[in-house]
C-alpha cells in the first residue's frame, strides 16, 4: 500500500539548514552530554541544538536527533522530530501488532506491515514536505506537527501519533473508510 502525504510542520527558528554548518566534535561531544544527562538547558544551550541539528557531520546530526528525542526538553524533543523528518527521502509507518485486532487489521498487516510515504519536496522554510507534489506542499493532504505531537490526515486516512518517553512516535493510523474500517498502530521511524 502506498499513500501520499504532504507534511506541515510547525517552523522553529534556526532550523532552515539551507547550508550545513561546521560544527567542531569537542563542540558537539560537550553539549549532547548536557543534554543526554538532563542538565537544566539555558536558552544558549537550546540554539546551539538547533545548530547541531544543522551540523555538516551526518553522525553529529544522528546522535543530536536520537539525544534530543529523549530530552526533558520539549523545544529539543520537537526540534529533534522535525530534524528527522526534513532529512528523509521516505518516511515509513511501521504497522505494529496489538492485541484485538481485526480479520482485515491483520490480513493489511500481513500483506504490507510497512506504509511509506516518498518525499516529492522539503519546503524548510514554510516548515512543511509535501509527498505527492515536486514544487509545493500541497495542503489537500497533511501531517501538522504541534510539539512532540504529529496528526496525519490522507483523503480519508488519519493518524495521530506522539513521542514517547523512549524516544519513539507512535500512534494510531485508520484507513477512516466507513465500510471496512482499518485501524492498525503505527510507529514513524525517526532513525
Amino acid at each position: 500500500m502506498r499513500l501520499i502525504l504532504p507534511l506541515l510542520l510547525a517552523p522553529l527558528p534556526a532550523l532552515a539548514c539551507e547550508e550545513p554548518i561546521d560544527f567542531p566534535p569537542d563542540e558537539a561531544i560537550v553539549l549532547l552530554e548536557e543534554i543526554r544527562d538532563g542538565a537544566d538547558l539555558d536558552l544558549r544551550a537550546q540554539f546551539d541544538y538547533q545548530r547541531l541539528l544543522c551540523a555538516d557531520d551526518q553522525f553529529i546530526r544522528d546522535q543530536a536527533r536520537a539525544i534530543g528525542r529523549a530530552s526533558e526538553v520539549e523545544a529539543i524533543r520537537a526540534a529533534a522530530i522535525r530534524s528527522a523528518i526534513f532529512e528523509k527521502d521516505v518516511l515509513n509507518l511501521t504497522i505494529l501488532p496489538a492485541d484485538g485486532m481485526s480479520d482485515a487489521a491483520i490480513a493489511m498487516m500481513e500483506a504490507n506491515p510497512i506504509i511509506s510515504y516518498q518525499v516529492a519536496f522539503v519546503d524548510r522554510a514554510a516548515g512543511c514536505v509535501s509527498l505527492n507534489e515536486t514544487a509545493r506542499c500541497n495542503p489537500t493532504y497533511l501531517a501538522s506537527l504541534s510539539g512532540t505531537e504529529m496528526d496525519l490526515k490522507f483523503n480519508k486516512a488519519v493518524a495521530k501519533l506522539r513521542l514517547t518517553d523512549n524516544g519513539r512516535m507512535v500512534g494510531v493510523w485508520s484507513n477512516g473508510e466507513s465500510l471496512g474500517a482499518i485501524t492498525q498502530q503505527v510507529e514513524l521511524r525517526l532513525d
